[in-house]
């Protein structure tokens, strides 16, 4: 399905007062709240947002701790239910690709929360600073399930910034059922509410009872927690790496799990404190939304650019098929080197990893091929090992791509034999290898000419078809068509 944004479905012009991040309706984008940007925050507005938070967490700990860790309390219970975090589809973060409403269990996230409250109150720690620290003395929870604690506790927060945008921006609001729209402080419930908020119009379609949105400003997001357990293991080792190795019989400074960094958590309370200072005077920044330098935000976008260029019917015979494919790297080739994607293929006057050159490309043709009934998937597996892209028609007509940037290390070698071990594992007879050049150095004639040589050896001793494509990156003076 096409990207469907935010500020696109309710015709939004942003101004220098909208400092939020502008959500897909139709999937998750994958970044997530940090709650330590909150505590950081120097807005009025959210300068209570951290207390509400240590508020909740340290109301939890003191029904913990007063229970005794009985489950039969009534302390224990009250503190399990206000541990259940359901993911919140309103804010349209996270790890799902077709839909907002994430497959993350409730229960597994709360299971591990009570581990880690167990871990800290037998060490008297009843009062926390950072409800984060929680992963680091049970099990490590991962950047989504810190997020979605973050946005269930604060949700009514969230519910008055949202509301605030759409009186400004006219937007019109209606009735949704909202879950964990705050919590009981004197009863320790959460209670729902039916709130009036923006509809996302999409997943309100799909599942057929009206879904909402809720927004949240771009400085909030971040890939990872700031507070994070391997990030402590790094800081831990760099400071006292003789005595972590003496004390705790750890050998080398890689190759640890949850566990033994729970485990250090516990022993070295000194460091988690000084960890935490060291966080609290050097905050970690939020992600560069408006750069985007790992492709997270605008992926979609720029490939529904790309294949906006594209001109071909959709293939019903072999030859129009190889066409169709044909077609398809060169709108690619074309865009980047004429109509100004190169600029796509940069990043805060970088160029960016292989990954994303790859993620673009398939965006783009996924746009592409949806629309002329052929199917591409990313990193087919034929036994052998991945190939970046397979693009297909019925069973007899399929192609496999690869995708490298020229400076790579393992230029030649995947050239050589990788493609064509994957061609010959998946039974294809034609193959592409793609190459973006990004430097001058790229366009070495002696490189060229031998990369060429070799993919027609290769080609003679297989007996396929397999083409190099050669796609300049490099920054161009002419003005961008996209």
């Amino acid at each position: 399905m096409r990207p469907v944004r935010f500020s696109h479905q309710y015709r939004v012009t942003r101004t220098a007062l909208d400092d939020w991040f502008d959500p897909l309706l139709n999937e998750d984008t994958r970044l997530y709240v940090d709650p330590f940007r909150i505590f950081v925050d120097e807005d009025p507005f959210w300068a209570n947002g951290h207390v509400q938070l240590m508020t909740f967490f340290n109301t939890v700990m003191k029904l913990l701790a007063d229970s005794g860790f009985a489950e039969s309390s009534p302390f224990f219970k009250k503190a399990k239910a206000l541990l259940l975090f359901p993911e919140p589809p309103e804010f349209c973060l996270g790890t799902s690709k077709e839909s907002v409403f994430g497959a993350g269990s409730a229960k597994g996230l709360q299971e591990g929360m009570l581990k880690g409250a167990a871990e800290a109150i037998e060490l008297g720690l009843e009062n926390l600073k950072h409800f984060e620290e929680l992963a680091l003395f049970g099990q490590s929870i991962g950047a989504d399930r810190v997020s979605d604690m973050t946005c269930d506790v604060l949700k009514g927060v969230f519910v008055e910034y949202t509301r605030s945008i759409a009186r400004r921006h006219n937007i019109p609001l209606s009735p949704v059922n909202l879950r964990h729209c705050g919590w009981d402080v004197s009863r320790f419930v959460w209670n729902d509410a039916v709130v009036e908020l923006p509809l996302n119009p999409v997943m309100t379609a799909r599942v057929g009872i009206p879904v909402g949105v809720l927004l949240t400003p771009k400085r909030f997001l971040r890939k990872m927690p700031s507070i994070d357990p391997y990030d402590f293991w790094d800081y831990a080792w760099s400071h006292e790496s003789e005595k972590i190795r003496t004390d705790l019989n750890f050998e080398v400074a890689t190759n640890v799990d949850a566990k033994k960094i729970a485990r250090l958590a516990r022993r070295k309370r000194h460091l988690l404190r000084a960890y935490l200072g060291d966080l609290e005077a050097n905050p970690k920044p939020p992600y560069d939304v408006d750069e985007d330098p790992e492709l997270i935000v605008r992926r979609s976008d720029y490939g529904r650019e790309i294949a906006g260029q594209f001109e071909f019917g959709a293939p019903t015979t072999e030859t129009e098929f190889d066409r169709f494919v044909d077609r398809l790297l060169d709108n690619f080739k074309q865009s980047v080197e004429d109509r100004g994607a190169w600029r796509l293929l940069w990043a805060n006057g970088k160029p960016r990893r292989e990954v994303h050159a790859q993620l673009l490309f398939h965006t783009s043709a996924v746009w592409v091929c949806e629309d002329h009934d052929v199917d591409i998937s990313p990193e087919s597996n034929a036994g052998r090992g991945p190939v970046d892209f397979k693009v297909s028609h019925g069973w007899r007509l399929r192609v496999l791509f690869e995708l490298k940037l020229a400076k790579s290390s393992s230029f030649r070698k995947n050239l050589r034999s990788q493609t064509p071990t994957y061609l010959r594992s998946e039974g294809v007879q034609r193959g592409y290898f793609i190459v973006i050049q990004f430097a001058e150095e790229d366009f070495d004639p002696e490189l060229v000419r031998s990369a060429e040589e070799l993919a027609k050896k290769v080609a003679d001793r297989e007996g396929i078809g397999y083409r190099v494509v050669w796609i300049d990156a490099r920054p161009k003076e002419s003005a961008s068509n996209l």
